[in-house]
């Protein structure tokens, strides 16, 4: 199973027509980037300054996803035919593995 023509079908099918293949595949990865980089962050960073920064960190990995999975090699029918039978547990884990390490990770800190 390749992972992310699996997410990428999940993606289009299963989840809210706004969140869509390519966003499943760079969603998580930029929450896991906006959790451990804050404490990175210079101080003293203004509000839109550090809003414009994700911003374009999140277009950025977006973007990438057209390289790794560009339009002309995406086979969506036959990815659907594939993946139509496979449980979606695996696109929901995706999506929520930061949230999941990030708790994690503050219930680890609080002990």
């Amino acid at each position: 199973m390749n992972i992310l023509h699996y997410l990428y079908t999940k993606g289009e099918t299963v989840f809210d027509y706004r969140l869509n293949g390519r966003s499943l595949i760079a969603f998580p990865i930029f929450m896991f980037s906006v959790f451990f980089g804050m404490p990175l962050l210079p101080k003293g960073l203004s509000e839109f300054v550090f809003i414009l920064i994700f911003l374009c960190w999140y277009f950025i990995l977006y973007c990438l996803t057209y390289v790794v999975l560009p339009k002309k090699k995406i086979k969506l029918k036959t990815w659907l035919r594939k993946y139509k039978n496979t449980t979606s547990l695996w696109a929901y884990l995706y999506g929520l593995s930061p949230f999941i390490i990030e708790w994690g990770y503050l219930i680890i800190k609080s002990n």
